[in-house]
């Protein structure tokens, strides 16, 4: 039979509030909280933790929204990799995580808010926010501690992580026009999403620098994975494609836009050049290695798990962290690293 509060209580000769004040690392006397730790090991007790979280309304799990998204492959690393910091610093705090599906009908993103409301989770990691605000101001109305993954319009205050989206395709384009590429086809992600949009900017900038205007032709707005990019380049590829080079929304991307471009017989980066952003653990694994931009992505789930932590302690205020991105260069635009 399972130790109870009480049992503990008894064989310290204290009250089970006193007890229940060591559990929750209240202040009481040294020597009764070493009277009343000697029991527990004794009897070999461990508290319920759901009678604990209702009465100190703390739940020990944080949330972290994924958008919903079918035909992901084993290629699709950027969300695991991220997961992995804020992983290690729930760990460290002695939390769980639970994953939280959002899709971009408004109707369908009360989950978040009923798990906070309901107190089965006490904060929430956003990733993949679109530029529906709904759910955000939902956030802002319950008072929900927060950390989004990604940038929101600058007048909501919830605290962001993100790279410099705009830097990161300006500098993958620029390099593919220092090698002598003139015609760079885009491959983009949804432009709902902003950071679709500010990578878009990017690339719309590096051609305006060299005098390049935009063709619509070579650009194709796909899902930001590697079917998304798979399918965009055998599009490409069906019309009047004069393109030399191709710069990605992102790794994932980039890879399905090799295979096809492999699968229909195309040399890399003889004939085409290909340039992804994120630097996914794939990214170095695949023939020929995806040159990109690096993100230092676990880094940024760790920042935001950090971030939120403080948040949630009433320790912080709204703050956007802006993470550097940094040009990675292999084989597949014909420049392999030393």
């Amino acid at each position: 039979m399972k130790s109870t509060i009480r049992d503990v209580a008894s064989l310290a000769k204290v009250s089970p509030a006193t007890v229940s004040r060591v559990l929750n690392n209240k202040p009481v006397r040294e020597q009764t909280k070493k009277k009343i730790e000697s029991a527990i090991q004794k009897l070999d007790y461990y508290p319920n933790m759901l009678a604990q979280n209702f009465v100190s309304n703390i739940s020990y799990h944080i949330g972290v929204t994924m958008t919903e998204r079918k035909g992901l492959t084993a290629v699709d690393q950027f969300n695991p990799v991220l997961l992995q910091g804020i992983l290690e610093v729930a760990k460290n705090k002695n939390y769980s995580v639970t994953l939280i599906p959002t899709c971009e009908a408004a109707e369908h993103n009360n989950l978040l808010v009923d798990l906070f409301r309901r107190n089965a989770i006490d904060g929430a990691i956003i990733l993949d926010p679109s530029d529906n605000t709904s759910l955000f101001f939902e956030i802002l109305k319950y008072k929900i501690p927060a950390v989004v993954i990604g940038r929101i319009p600058t007048n909501l205050p919830i605290s962001t992580v993100d790279t410099d989206n705009v830097e990161g395709i300006y500098l993958a384009v620029k390099h593919l026009l220092r090698l002598g590429h003139k015609k760079i086809a885009y491959l983009s992600a949804p432009l709902n999403y902003i950071a679709s949009q500010d990578r878009y900017a990017g690339y719309q900038k590096a051609l305006a620098e060299c005098g390049i205007g935009i063709n619509p032709k070579l650009i194709l707005e796909k899902e930001a994975s590697f079917e998304g990019g798979y399918q965009g380049m055998l599009q490409f590829l069906a019309g009047d494609f004069e393109a030399t080079a191709v710069s990605a929304y992102n790794d994932a991307m980039a890879i399905g836009a090799i295979k096809a471009l492999q699968d229909n017989k195309i040399k890399i980066p003889e004939q085409v050049a290909v340039i992804g952003h994120d630097d996914l653990p794939t990214s170095a694994m695949i023939y020929p290695a995806l040159s990109t931009i690096h993100s230092p992505i676990e880094e940024m789930g760790t920042e935001a798990a950090n971030l939120l932590f403080r948040e949630m302690e009433n320790l912080a205020a709204a703050e956007r962290k802006i993470m550097p991105v940094k040009l990675k260069l292999r084989q597949s635009c014909g420049f392999a690293t030393a």
